[in-house]
This record gives structure tokens, sequence and C-alpha cells, in this order.
């Protein structure tokens, strides 16, 4: 639970859905609790994602499939670019 409202905005990550920027809160702290889960297949992966950016975010009806696609594509991302140095460079 953040401690205040600049705690808050701090732990918002942006993640672009259906060609719109959207905040996730705690989208950070969501892509570690996935990765030490070490899932087995990609679909368990994007299926854990969506379950908890789900927990504390609102995702509309009907856009599960394009969120889950999303959010896993950043996962991907940030994995790739993690040991690149600040900020994946």
């Amino acid at each position: 639970m953040p401690c205040c409202v600049a705690d808050a905005m701090w732990r918002v990550g942006q993640v672009e859905v259906a060609g719109r920027v959207v905040g996730i809160a705690n989208l950070g702290e969501i892509f570690m609790d996935v990765k030490g889960l070490d899932l087995a297949t990609e679909a368990d992966i994007r299926a854990e994602l969506l379950r908890r950016v789900k927990e504390d975010n609102y995702v509309p009806r009907g856009m599960d499939d394009t969120y889950a696609d999303a959010i896993l594509l950043k996962y991907r991302d940030q994995a790739s670019a993690q040991g690149r140095g600040c900020c994946g460079r």
C-alpha cells in the first residue's frame, strides 16, 4: 500500500493497449512476482499477469485478451532489457 500520492504515482507503469497508453498500478511489482513463480509456459505467464493486474486495475469488459497481450509484451520487453544498464540502455 503506497504511503502517499507521490508513492502511488511512482508505482504506476505504462502499457500501450490498443493504441492507447494505460497506467497500470503496481506493474513492476507484478512483473517481479510473476517472474519469481518460474512458470513453465508463456500462456501461464500471460494468464497470471492478467489475473494480478486485474486485482488492482480496471480492465474493461471484452478487453482481457487485448490487455493480456499488451502486458505480456511489456513483460518480455522488461525481461530483455534487464542487464543492459539504466532504463534498459
